[in-house]
């Protein structure tokens, strides 16, 4: 039998969502300096793909060379696999992209508030997100 998802019951899903708001304004001041020291000019889908981009490269940048974020490590939130190892860019890329396709319905107005509430109830009904059961990953806390 396969071993079951191992969650931090202490880290409650406003913490995750608060974390990754921070990280989200985050990502939007690194793509609002990018855009600015490359002087780029995008608009419409364009914009939309370096947004993307952003989240997703910076995340799984830093969830695989430290395990976190800075918004979860302000929350002290820490993502690992079951065996305790930190994720590597792919895992970490692909785990973003879950999130940003089925916890945030890929930031569409109005259904990506859908999305969201979709996944808190997943949350809050089986103790884990489906992006973190898929990828058997695990949620800890870092400090108490």
């Amino acid at each position: 039998m396969k071993d079951t998802f191992l969650n931090d019951s202490t880290i409650r899903p406003w913490s995750r969502l608060f974390a990754r708001m921070v990280d989200h304004i985050l990502y939007s001041l690194l793509l609002v300096f990018i855009i600015f020291v490359f002087n780029l000019y995008a608009e419409g889908f364009i914009t939309y793909i370096l947004v993307f981009s952003t989240i997703i490269i910076t995340e799984a940048l830093l969830l695989s060379k430290w395990g976190y974020t800075p918004g979860k490590y302000l929350f002290a939130i820490q993502v690992r696999k079951l065996d305790s190892s930190k994720l590597s860019f792919q895992e970490a890329a692909k785990r973003t992209w879950r999130v940003l396709f089925e916890g945030l319905w890929l930031m569409l107005p109005i259904i990506g508030i859908i999305g969201g509430i979709n996944a808190w109830v997943y949350l809050s009904s089986k103790g884990q997100t489906s992006w973190d059961e898929k990828g058997e990953f695990k949620i800890k806390k870092t400090r108490k």
